[in-house]
């Protein structure tokens, strides 16, 4: 017997991972590595010019698009791009096996036991649950939970009701107990691990996901793996680690409330928690065999469904190949290039890290693995430095104010301010065929604009941001030969 409820949070989970792109590389195997991580230099940023509405950039290129419709200021291009030389890697899918699942859990909690994911609840653990929803059920526990509206604590009422009503159903048949079973590393398809009644599974055809508990200190952690072909369309890869909310929301908010507080990171807490961040990233380098860099560290809060607000920190990890760092794309540049590209569905490379004011894991999610097939070419050239300003005007100026609105454009006549204020330069990937990529010489241009009717602002670049970014990607150009590999306009 398996709690039917549990299903749907599972599910929302595996949701929110196709949306965010987000996928894990484990042990790595380099198949003919032709050079050594003792290669090529790397500048991961090397240049930052702030501009804006209030002023152009001192030294920035102005000029109009072809029809005249966009205004564009384009700051310094960095003369420093043509003396870099960067390794071109061709890379493949990882495919997580068992043991890299075990050996990930293992690096990330030493000495731990894990245990084999189970929704089945004796009934003591029943009967405490009827207890609590019961609870929850209360006329001042529903106003506070959904407000002051009658319709909205309906809503509220009815769910809760149903959860109460189900296990209700399900002690009739409960055992008196339930013994877990050590973690077997072994991958089962979802209905192994939950009730699939009133879901549709028709399709499930392999064996692709692994799904473990442990607890540290005191702390619930769920682990969750998945292994889906990455050659088709949504085959993903990736490992996702977190403060077990296989309980409810109260008390899941509770123990984040707990374990996080409500007040701001003091310099002391965040010059530690980054020597923790850099300690883990050492670990898994490690165990993946590719150097994971710490790309940023950010303060973060979020208020909870009940009220409180918690800080943490967000740490961003990407991987470097022959001390050349991949290049970090938000989510609307990464769809611009998975669509360009043909590719399938398959992530892009990162580690995502959120860790308490004191250390404490709170998430960790690895993403989209890749094997090392061949390191090759050195001492590529990239583009020349004065082919890539050209180039980069060239496709500016071939845009128009249209091309800029995600909808359709309105009958009076619009105009763009755009502003370019940074290159970013790094390893981009792009589709070889359906099972290998390239990681290429790239850079990142990012910036920002405005749409008008007149002097009235009907759009701007704000709106297409993914949360944590500031910027907006408006290209990615190959310095290699100086194609466009994706456009985020």
């Amino acid at each position: 017997m398996k709690r039917t409820i549990s299903a749907i949070g599972i599910v929302i989970v595996f949701a929110f991972l196709l949306t965010a792109c987000r996928q894990m590389p484990v042990v790595r195997q380099q198949e003919s590595t032709t050079l050594s991580a003792a290669g090529a230099a790397h500048p991961q940023k090397l240049l930052t010019v702030s501009s804006g509405e209030e002023a152009t950039a001192s030294g920035a290129l102005e000029f109009y698009s072809t029809d005249e419709s966009v205004w564009y200021s384009m700051s310094d291009f960095p003369a420093e791009v043509a003396a870099t030389q960067f390794p071109v890697v061709r890379v493949k899918p990882h495919s997580i096996t068992g043991e890299d699942a075990k050996r990930l859990a293992e690096t990330l909690f030493p000495g731990q036991t894990f245990m084999e994911y189970s929704e089945e609840l004796s009934k003591s653990e029943i009967e405490e649950n009827i207890q609590f929803w019961r609870s929850q059920l209360t006329e001042e526990v529903l106003f506070n939970d959904f407000g002051p509206k009658a319709e909205d604590i309906e809503v509220g009422r009815t769910g809760r009701t149903a959860i109460l009503n189900d296990y209700i159903t399900m002690l009739d048949t409960a055992p008196e107990s339930v013994e877990p079973q050590e973690c077997l590393w072994t991958y089962f398809p979802y209905s192994h691990y939950l009730d699939t009644a009133g879901m549709d599974f028709s399709g499930e055809h392999q064996n692709y996901c692994i799904e473990a508990t442990t607890e540290v200190d005191g702390i619930p952690y769920f682990l969750w793996y998945y292994n889906a072909d990455p050659t088709q369309s949504g085959g993903l890869q990736n490992a996702f680690i977190y403060v077990d909310d296989h309980m409810s929301e109260t008390e899941h908010h509770a123990l984040l409330s707990r374990l996080c507080g409500s007040d701001e990171p003091t310099p002391t807490q965040t010059a530690q928690v980054r020597k923790t961040a850099e300690n883990l990233l050492a670990k898994v380098s490690d165990l993946t065999g590719v150097e994971w860099k710490l790309h940023t560290l950010d303060a973060a809060e979020k208020t909870l469904s009940n009220g409180n607000r918690i800080c943490y920190f967000d740490v961003l990890a990407l991987p470097s190949y022959a001390g050349a760092e991949t290049m970090y794309l938000p989510s609307y540049a990464r769809a611009d290039i998975l669509e360009k590209e043909g590719a399938a569905y398959y992530g892009f490379e990162q580690l995502d890290i959120q860790l308490t004011k004191d250390g404490k894991l709170l998430t960790f999610e690895l993403s989209s693995p890749l094997d090392v097939v061949e390191i090759s070419e050195p001492n590529t050239q990239v583009y020349s430095a004065a082919g890539i300003p050209q180039q980069m005007q060239t496709f500016f100026q071939e845009l128009n104010a249209a091309d800029y609105l995600p909808f359709e454009s309105p009958s009076e006549k619009i105009n763009v301010r755009t502003y370019i204020s940074r290159y970013e330069i790094g390893l981009s990937r792009v589709q070889v065929n359906s099972s290998e990529y390239k990681l290429i010489p790239a850079m990142t241009v990012y910036g920002s604009y405005s749409v008008r009717v007149g002097d009235s602002e009907i759009w701007n670049s704000q709106n297409m941001l993914a949360k944590g970014d500031s910027e907006k990607v408006l290209l990615v150009l190959s310095l290699s030969d100086g194609s466009i590999i994706t456009t985020g306009i």
